[in-house]
Order: structure tokens, then sequence, then C-alpha cells
């Protein structure tokens, strides 16, 4: 047995010895051609790969130029950037230690932005900078995370992405003067001129690219007539418009000079201007443009006749664009308050309202046509002598002042609503309404308003607005009665968060009523208002957590600290309870409530409380309403909320039980309600 082994392995020595011996120098170079040609055909397939989602990010790329501004991917670009996406996640995948790995990622990112995945894009251009430092994408990576950081709204991560950009190299590249375009842009969109201004300086000084410097100009004047300066901004207009790189930008820097020249009261020269325009506009968009900015001069010399002439034309001529769907704004507004056709305004509105696009155009329609049937109603009912009239007369000032932003219209109503009824529990409420048009919105003699402020503080001594009168004034200390200095703080809070979506001011706003006014009822109010701008608005989740965690620690048996508990999974309920564990929320989601009643703002943002029976699978079996608001409507999507919601059911000897117990369904009112 043993020799038979050794006689088979002989054999195979010999062989091998054999085949060695016949392994020939051209043998081993056919080898060597064959592993080079190999690895050759590996790199080859990887360039392919990559190459293919290049094209197809192209493809899309020439599609999407096609296609509106602000409209969406259509579904060939979808395909195009889908097959993009899916090349550069093979290349990721399969060749991770590839030298085009980054590539793909830039791709990727760039890819997912075209298809308005903002969130995922920003992500892929931070995993890019993350992976590979030292990649020659990590400048680019940095202006565009911050571009679909702004399309999300997260202001102030923007603006940091682009000051890490600014500071990283003394060298300056054409990325980082974009990047301090859009810093600029980013300051002038939400009313920080002055530091749009000051940043807008080192591409105007650096800069020779006309396709920088033109914009770049462009924000110089409309930062430099947002402060007011409107002779400079015609001058920046005129430069944006000599350096102007494509026709749609000199046609843009030409329309400011117009608007801008209107606002000057130079309506004939910015007549003119439109006039030229006409011949110089190329497509459908910018002659429907045109007819808007005309309309407007007319409006602004007061011809209301050719105004309304201008914007019937543009939407007739081009009912599809976007400038004809303003020019019917613009024509509904000029009837409702220069010429006081509520009829024909609200008609205007009706049609606007039917239209898809652009959504915040047609929502704000939709709630002036509702406000001015509220109107016609109200005012019918005031012809009949109901016994309704105080209470419409109030309801009357409250639609025209809140709801359709016109104090001289509301101002009668108000007067003759404390007037009339001087011993009804609004009276007091209407005096100091009439006070704050006259004073904010009016040229009103201070002998006049200090009457008024007299008769309010000496008739309705004890009333909630007399109160806020002499906490302001410093007679009464900090009062848990009325409007405060908190609650004047919080409003101007939330003006500047809920009309000018300047996150970051409102909340720099807000936590600093919460530092200065802790004994406030309105301090964890402000406090929750920081969360929800951290979380939702800001990106910053640590953030929330954080603002979310002291009105636990310093507020605990306040509203919003159950809120607070929710969030975090911090259990506030008394613990003598017939089970060992509480029901919890898994998730619930916020409700955007657009008919929160606008009297009071510092009920803009808050909860409506409800009572939920917790089955032991963890379903709501039952919801009853706690404490609701002003407003049926939000109410009962609260309700729906909670009964849709996610829980865990309460524990009792490690068995899921039945049990009852609060929850606190968060609300905002939708961004509309501002406007």
């Amino acid at each position: 047995m043993r020799e038979s082994s050794s006689t088979e392995t002989d054999r195979v020595s010999k062989r091998i010895v054999t085949v060695s011996m016949n392994f020939t120098p051209t043998h081993i170079s056919r080898v060597c051609l064959v592993t080079v040609l190999f690895f050759i055909s590996c790199s080859t397939a990887r360039f392919n790969t990559f190459y293919n989602a290049r094209q197809n990010y192209k493809e899309a790329l020439r599609l999407a130029e096609t296609r509106n501004t602000g409209s969406k991917p259509s579904s060939g670009e979808i395909a195009k950037l889908d097959k993009c996406l899916e090349k550069c996640g093979v290349i990721i995948a399969r060749h991770p230690g590839s030298s085009l790995v980054d590539d793909a990622l830039f791709l990727m990112g760039k890819a997912l932005s075209l298809k308005q995945e903002h969130a995922t894009s920003a992500e892929k251009f931070s995993e890019l900078r993350e992976y590979f430092p030292e990649s020659e994408f990590v400048g680019p990576s940095l202006y565009l995370e911050a571009v679909e950081r702004r399309a999300l709204a997260q202001w102030a991560r923007a603006e940091n992405l682009i000051e890490t950009h600014l500071n990283t190299s003394d060298t300056w590249s054409v990325w980082q003067e974009r990047s301090a375009v859009l810093y600029a842009e980013i300051a002038e969109s939400n009313g920080r001129y002055d530091q749009a201004l000051s940043r807008i300086e080192q591409p105007l000084t650096r800069s020779k690219r006309k396709e920088i410097v033109g914009p770049a100009y462009l924000l110089k004047g409309r930062s430099l007539r947002g402060t007011g300066e409107l002779e400079a901004a015609m001058d920046a207009f005129r430069q944006a418009s000599e350096h102007a790189d494509t026709h749609s930008r000199r046609f843009e820097a030409q329309v400011e000079m117009g608007e801008t020249a209107s606002l000057l009261g130079r309506g004939e020269e910015s007549l003119e201007i439109f006039r030229d325009l006409t011949a110089f506009a190329r497509a459908d968009s910018e002659l429907a443009q045109v007819g808007l900015s005309i309309g407007r001069s007319w409006r602004s010399l007061s011809d209301f006749n050719e105004a309304e002439e201008a914007w019937r034309n543009v939407i007739l001529a081009y009912p599809r664009e976007t400038a004809s769907k303003y020019a019917r704004m613009e024509l509904a507004s000029m009837l409702e308050t220069e010429q006081g056709d509520l009829s024909a305004a609200l008609v205007e509105y009706d049609e606007l309202a039917k239209q898809g696009r652009p959504r915040d155009l047609v929502t704000r329609a939709s709630r002036r046509a509702k406000a001015l049937r509220a109107v016609e109603q109200l005012g019918l009912s005031l012809q009949d002598s109901s016994l309704n009239r105080g209470s419409n007369l109030m309801k009357l000032g409250d639609t025209f002042f809140f709801n359709l932003e016109l104090p001289d219209s509301a101002l009668p109503y108000y007067a003759k609503a404390h007037a009339e009824f001087p011993e009804s529990s609004w009276a007091a409420r209407a005096l100091y309404a009439e006070i704050r048009i006259r004073r904010e919105h009016q040229s009103t003699g201070n002998g006049v308003i200090d009457s008024l402020l007299g008769t309010l503080t000496s008739r309705y001594p004890h009333s909630a607005q007399a109160r806020s009168i002499r906490v302001m004034s410093g007679e009464l200390p900090e009062s848990t009665y009325g409007l405060s200095k908190a609650g004047w703080f919080y409003e101007r809070a939330e003006e500047i968060w809920l009309d000018n979506d300047d996150f970051t001011a409102a909340l720099d706003t807000f936590t600093m009523i919460a530092d200065s006014f802790p004994t406030s009822p309105i301090a964890p109010k402000a406090l929750l208002a920081s969360a929800w701008i951290s979380g939702e608005d800001l990106g910053d989740s640590v953030g929330t957590r954080a603002f979310l965690q002291r009105i636990l620690d310093s507020y605990p048996k306040s509203e919003e600290a159950s809120y607070a508990s929710r969030v975090l999974g911090v259990s506030l309920i008394d613990k003598k309870l017939p089970y060992d564990t509480a029901p919890s929320i898994v998730r619930i989601d916020t409700v955007e409530c657009a008919e929160i009643a606008p009297v009071d703002s510092l009920h803009r943002l808050g909860i409506v409380r409800v009572r939920v029976l917790v089955d032991a699978n963890g379903e709501a079996k039952n919801v009853e309403l706690v404490k609701g608001t002003q407003s049926l409507l939000c109410d009962d999507a609260a309700i729906q909320t909670a009964r849709i919601a996610e829980y865990t059911p309460a524990q009792k000897d490690s068995i899921s039980v039945e049990a009852w117990f609060d929850v606190d369904v968060p609300f905002v009112p939708t961004r509309a309600d501002s406007t």
C-alpha cells in the first residue's frame, strides 16, 4: 500500500517537472499579458459604469432645463436619474477601493438634488467629506450641501457650511465665489440686508466671472432696496444688466430696475423700461412678467383702469404662466383695497383658488375669498339690526384686521363696537384694537391716542387690556394678566418666525424670553417654540431635546412639560395607578391647523389635550377631548391624530392591560396662516 502511494507521488512530481520544463518565456509573457488585460478590463468596466451614470445625469439635466422653474421633475427625468443613482451605487458597492467612489458619491448628491430629494442629497455630500476628506470634491460638496440645506429651510446649517467653506483655504475658487453669493442670497431672503451687503462685496471685488458678478449685483440691488436706498439699488441693477452673462439674467435685472423706478415714484420711467422689455422678451413667461410689471406701474400711478387692462391682457394671453396668476392676485387686491369693490375682488379670488399652483398664492386667495364671504354675511346681518349686532361688529373688525390685513377698514367697526356697547364683554378689547391701529397704522395725533388710553384704563381698569397697557408703561410689575412684556416679545418672535421665516432670529428671541422672564407663564411656551424651530426648521435634534429637557426641569407642572415628557419618553404620571407601567406614545404626528382664531397670537403654537383609552394591543380604543382650541377643525384633527397614533400599552405584572392616559397633541398653524 505504501509502495503504491509512493509510486503515484513520483508520477505527479515528474509531471510537474515536465510541465515546468515546457513552460517557456513565451508562456510566461502570455500569462502576464492575460493578467494585465484582466485588470484593464476590470478598470474599464468601472469607468464604463461611471461614464453611463454621468451620461444619464447629463440627459436628465437637459430635460430639467426645458421645464418651468419650480415645477417637479418629469417621469423621463426621474427614469434617467434613477439609472444614474443605480450605477453610482454599483461602483460604491462593488469597488469600494476605487478612485471613482468619491466621484460616484458626488454625482449621487447632484442627482438626488435634481430629483428634489434634498435631505438625502445633503447626506451624500456630507458622507463624501466624512469618508474622503482629501477629495477634490470637498469644497464643491460644502457649497452644494449648503444649497440643499437652504432648500430645506435649514438656514443656520447652510450658513455654517458656507462659513466653513470660505475659511478652509486662502485661495478663492469659483466654488467659494458661489458660496459667498449663496450666503448673501440667504441673508437677503431673510431680511438681513446688512449681512447680505457685507458678504456680497467679496465676489464683487474678487471675481471676474460674469456668471458670478451678474447675480452678485442683483443681490446687492435687492438688499439696497430692502434698506430703502432705492437710488443705489437702481445703480446696482444697471450693473447687473451690464454684467449679465445670459439673456434671462439681463431680463431679470431690467425688471428689477423697472420695479425700483416705480417705488421711487417715477412711474413714467418704469413704464418706459417695461415697454422696451416687451421687445427684448423671448418666451411667454417673460412677456407675461412684463405685462404683470406694467400693471404694477399703472397701479403705482393710481391709474387703476390701465392697471386692470394690463393684468387682464396677461390673464387672457398667458393663462398657464405663473405671472398670469400673480396678475390675477394683483387685480383682486386692487379691487379690494384701492377700489373697495369686494364683490369683484371675491370673483377673482375664487377663480384663483381653483388653480393648483403656486400653492402659496392659491392658499392666500382661498383665505381671502373666505374672509370676504364672511364680510358679506356679517354686513347683511348688520343691516337686519339683529340682536348680535355688537358681536358682529367685533367679528367684522377682526376679519378686516387679522384675516384681510386691512386695519383702516377694521377701525370703524371696532370704534362702533365699544361706542355702541360700552358695557359689553368685548368693549375693552375693541378699544384696545382701535388704539393699536391708530398707533401702528395711522398718523393719528398723540392727543387722540392718549384720550383713548385714558378711557381704557379709567373705564375698564380691571380688563386684561388695561393691565397690559400699565405693565408696558411700567405702572405695574410683570403680571400673568394680559399681554405682559414677555407677551409682547412673544408676539414679535412669532411674526419673525411665521411671517418672515427668519428661524435663527426667531429662535434667539424665544430663548431671550425664557432667559429674561423665567417666572412668566410665557416662558415654557417660548421654550416649546424654541424646541420646534430647532427640530423642524433648523434640523437640530440635539437642540430640540435640550429645550424640551429645560421645560421638564424648570416647569414640570406646565402643559408644555406634559408634551415634552411624551417626546422625550419621560413619564410625569402619578405612580398611584392600577398598573405598573403607564401607556406611552410610540409615534404621533403634529397637527397643522389653518383655522386657529387669530385673536390671541399667544395660542398660535400649543397643544390639544385628549384622553385616550389604549387597549392591550396598543391601539386607541376611545378618545375624548379634555382641552381644545378655539377651532372645532383643530380639535377634530387632533382627535383623529390621537386615534391613529402608535402606543405602547400599560403593563400590570408583565401583562399588557387596558388603561386611560392623557395625550398632548401638538399643533401649529399652517404657514399660509400668516399671510
